[in-house]
C-alpha cells in the first residue's frame, strides 16, 4: 500500500508461489522473498492490509479448487485461516475486516473472530470479483448473466 513492496504469485501447471519484492531496489538487487506455503497448500496472494503488516490470499487444493481465505502476517511470520470457503478478497481500511464473495454471495468478515455476514445476495447471476472504494462506502462487482436464447449458425452460408 505504501507503494515500496510488491506482492505476487507465480502459477505453474502442478504449484503456486507467492513472493513480495522490495520496490526501492534496482532488478539486478533484487531477491524475492518467498512466502511459504501454510501447511504445504499451496496460496494466491489477493489483497494488502492497509497499513502494510498483513495479506489476504486464498487457499488452494492441488486439484485448483479454492478451499478458503487466510491472511499472512508479516511482522509473524504466520498464517492464518478465516475461512473455509470463498474468493476474491478485499480489505478495508481499518486492517480488521475485509469483503469476499462466496456461493454467489458478497460478505463482510472480520478477520479476528472470524464471523462472517451477508452483505449482497442477488437474486439471480452470478457475483464476481467484488472490491471496495477507497473510501469504504461502495461495494462495485461483476454481474455473470447467462441467457438461456438459443442461437443458430447457418454454416452453410457464405
Amino acid at each position: 500500500p505504501d507503494g515500496l513492496r510488491l506482492a505476487y504469485t507465480e502459477t505453474n501447471v502442478n504449484a503456486q508461489s507467492s513472493f513480495i519484492l522490495d520496490l526501492s531496489k534496482t532488478w539486478q538487487e533484487q531477491t524475492p522473498q518467498n512466502l511459504p506455503f501454510p501447511n504445504n497448500q499451496s496460496f494466491s496472494v489477493r489483497d494488502w492490509s492497509l497499513d502494510g503488516k498483513k495479506l489476504l490470499f486464498v487457499y488452494f487444493e492441488p486439484d485448483g479448487d479454492e478451499v478458503g481465505i487466510g491472511v499472512y502476517n508479516l511482522e509473524t511470520g504466520t498464517h492464518e485461516k478465516i475461512t473455509e470457503t470463498g474468493s476474491s478478497p478485499f480489505w478495508l481500511n481499518d486492517n480488521r475486516h475485509f469483503i469476499y464473495v462466496d456461493r454467489n454471495t458478497i460478505l463482510i468478515c472480520d478477520a479476528q473472530t472470524k464471523k462472517s455476514t451477508e452483505l449482497y445476495k442477488p437474486f439471480a447471476y452470478d457475483v464476481q470479483q467484488p472490491n471496495i472504494s477507497p473510501d469504504n462506502k461502495t461495494i462495485f462487482f461483476r454481474y455473470l448473466q447467462v441467457d438461456t436464447d438459443v442461437w443458430l449458425i447457418d454454416a452453410t452460408q457464405n
